[in-house]
């Protein structure tokens, strides 16, 4: 297995798993901290499905183009704004992807317009788009912005201004080699997803951002969430988002949205601009999974004092002010020819990783899985054994989550959907604590996830066993990775994950031994491989017969004492050389 890395001075490289090795693609001159890499995506072949070239955004605004593996840089442009996202959007769609438009149109009209007047869909051609932090949104044609000179036949456009805010600074016009379209959105801008078959499709987020899909194609917003609820004392929530991502098992128009306050949030395009579901990663109370907040929230005096149950769950040592979820992260949908790869599932494994070393695994379960879920809670609290239906079961989960929280703990209101829509939980499937500082950046191949850090550790883990597979120093901070396409779903045997060999000293404590320390290991596993039990088993009997020997002789007097023990240093003396004789003659045999 091999990918890429981005540091923080700018910095690129490639690491293998095989040889255990890192190699720097970038000149050392170029080292600088605002050249720092914050996101990296593939760009060779007609929709960015090919490994010969890939884009570099950097924090000074700069976007890249380099080649591989020759490494050679063919184009860059820059802007005044860090760049959030880049990536890589065909103008037309695959076939799974128009079956996907066309059954989201039959549902819901709002969220999947009409491209018949789009003037980005009549003409073959690949298309470059970068998010920046200052709220730009540029979309570029790739042939046309690499096939053109730096500094040369740039394209002036008008900036169009979409949900932005007055305050905001942006200009009317802007010029790039190749440049299409050009729109103001709100910012500050943090994080941004697009979808993995429907890549016009981008999500967006800063904050007190609420996220809002935007379509490179139509060129407007077509849903925009909302702030979380107020907290009991009615103050505001702040909504600081740090990564966005699409939950594409469960829907199409689903995401996941993280926060600096180690909370994460579900927003359910369909239903409402709420969210529809919530969980603090510090305090697990706010999962409502527990068989007494589902079955016994109809009592009052259930949420009437809190203060002991949130000291026994909220861990001392950590809380949501100082957790904050940097990434996050899904395993990528397998798609193949079966029928079954393009229907949707009731769940989806998450992984979300913090700034202090730890990397969670989560599964979000919705639909009828989690009517059985609750079913299997519920049913032992029946008095007389009833069946529990589905709208009992899910009605139960909505009262649950409305009574959570007190005032004393200035909790907020936990989310739920509406009740004909479907319900949501997450549940904590396991933990990685492995690095010792912030995860930066992890990806999900399949069966494997990757992850770099502050640290300037890269680790690769198997997501079935929850077991890391490979370590490796990066000798600087890492801040971003970029996987290779051939490698999704691919299976690796333990050869591929080259180990670390252990440094064996001796007592001398120097890393090599001399000839007379192997000479004496030499003699150690000889005298290992020529035990006898039964010789073992005689001389314990005769060391036995020297102690009763030994004993009887204390009630003797001393003179006889000092003959007896002459008498048995002489056999001893002789038994170790008879032994030694043996030995030599063995170890001639040998």
């Amino acid at each position: 297995m091999k990918y890429l890395v981005g540091g923080s001075t700018g910095l690129l490289k490639q690491v293998e798993t095989a040889e255990r090795s890192v190699e720097c693609c970038s000149p050392l001159e170029e080292q600088d901290l605002e050249r720092q890499v914050t996101c990296m995506c593939w760009s060779g072949g007609e929709g960015g499905q090919e490994e010969s070239e890939f884009a570099v955004g950097r924090a000074n605004g700069a976007v890249e183009i380099y080649g591989y593996p020759s490494m050679d840089r063919r184009y860059e442009f820059k802007l005044d704004s860090p760049c959030v996202n880049i990536f890589i959007a065909p103008s037309e769609l695959s076939l799974y992807g128009k079956l996907l438009y066309d059954k989201g149109t039959a549902s819901n009209s709002a969220l999947y317009p009409s491209y018949s007047d789009i003037e980005l869909t009549h003409a073959p051609a690949k298309y470059i788009c970068c998010v920046f932090q200052n709220g730009y949104c540029v979309i570029l044609n790739y042939d046309l912005m690499t096939n053109s000179p730096i500094d040369g036949n740039c394209v002036s456009v008008e900036v169009k201004v979409l949900n932005a805010s007055s305050k905001d600074d942006s200009t009317s016009r802007l010029s790039l080699p190749g440049l299409v379209a050009a729109y103001k959105l709100r910012g500050p801008i943090t994080s941004a997803a697009n979808h993995t078959v429907l890549r016009h499709r981008v999500v967006m987020g800063g904050p007190d951002v609420a996220p809002f899909l935007f379509d490179l194609f139509a060129g407007t917003v077509l849903w925009s969430g909302k702030l979380p609820h107020e907290t009991l004392l009615c103050l505001k929530t702040h909504l600081d988002v740090r990564s966005i991502c699409f939950l594409e098992d469960i829907g199409e128009d689903v995401i996941a949205v993280s926060t600096s306050d180690s909370s994460i949030y579900i927003y359910d395009m369909t239903c409402q601009r709420k969210p529809v579901y919530d969980m603090n990663l510090c305090d697990r109370r706010s999962r409502c999974l527990s068989a007494k907040q589902l079955a016994l929230h109809e009592i009052r005096a259930y949420n009437t004092d809190r203060k002991k149950e949130i000291k026994s769950t909220v861990n001392e040592f950590y809380t949501s002010d100082s957790r904050n979820i940097v990434k996050l992260a899904t395993v990528p949908r397998h798609i193949t020819e079966e029928p079954k790869s393009y229907e949707r599932r009731d769940t989806c494994d998450l992984f979300a990783s913090d700034n202090v070393g730890s990397i969670y695994h989560l599964r979000i379960v919705t639909g009828d899985t989690l009517v059985r879920f609750l079913t299997s809670r519920l049913q032992k609290y029946q008095p007389s054994g009833e069946e529990v239906t589905r709208e009992k079961a899910l009605d139960h989960l909505i009262q649950a989550r409305k009574r959570f929280g007190s005032a004393g703990a200035n909790d907020r209101p936990l989310h739920c959907a509406p009740v004909n829509h479907d319900q949501y939980i997450c549940e904590l499937k396991g933990c990685y604590t492995i690095h010792n500082g912030a995860v930066v950046d992890i990806t999900c191949v399949g069966y494997y996830l990757i992850s770099v850090g502050l640290d300037r550790f890269t680790n690769v883990y198997d997501v079935r066993t929850r077991k890391r597979l490979f370590n490796l120093y990066c000798n600087q901070k890492q801040t971003c990775l970029l996987p290779f396409l051939s490698q999704y779903f691919q299976e690796y045997d333990a050869s591929e994950f080259k180990q670390l060999e252990p440094v064996v000293t001796n007592s001398k404590g120097g890393l090599n031994g001399t000839e007379d320390d192997n000479t004496t290991d030499n003699r150690n596993d000889m005298e290992i491989d020529n035990y006898d039990p039964d010789e073992s088993m005689d001389t314990d009997a005769t060391s036995a017969t020297d102690q009763s020997d030994r004993t009887d002789c204390d009630s003797s007097d001393s003179s006889e004492d000092s003959e007896d023990t002459d008498r048995n240093s002489e056999e001893s003396s002789d038994m170790e050389d008879a032994s030694s004789e043996n030995y030599d003659e063995e170890s001639d045999d040998t």
